[in-house]
């Protein structure tokens, strides 16, 4: 069944209210990612990429990702071998997991800020 124009509209307003949060932190790019979507990276690195408007992949330090999995609010990884890496995956399912998802964001800014500056 398709979705109408306003319930798709309704649903990217968070997404689009997080992209435009994400492009406000220093020295980040976007560019498109290589299996789709649009990945988004600081001095180069690549701290997480979108996949449609309500799916996030965020890399994490090993020690964050451990501990966010703990305490439930992103997924492992799809992918074991990203998963190891450090990879989370998030849903974007509402205005209120929009402040969610921006705490994993900044962990993961953070976390490409630091590892792209030694």
């Amino acid at each position: 069944m398709a979705r109408s124009t306003s319930e798709a509209g309704s649903r990217e307003a968070p997404f689009r209210s997080l992209m435009d949060w994400v492009l406000q932190l220093p020295d980040v790019t976007q560019a498109a990612h290589r299996m789709g979507g649009t990945e988004f990276r600081v001095h180069g690195l690549e701290f997480m990429h979108s996949h449609g408007p309500s799916f996030l992949d965020v890399r994490l330090s090993p020690k964050e990702q451990a501990r966010v999995l703990r305490k439930g609010k992103p997924e492992h990884h799809r992918a074991d071998v990203h998963h190891h890496e450090g990879w989370v995956s998030f849903r974007i399912e509402s205005k209120e997991s929009v402040e969610r998802a921006k705490e994993l964001v900044q962990l993961a800014y953070e976390n490409a800020k630091g590892t792209s500056e030694h």
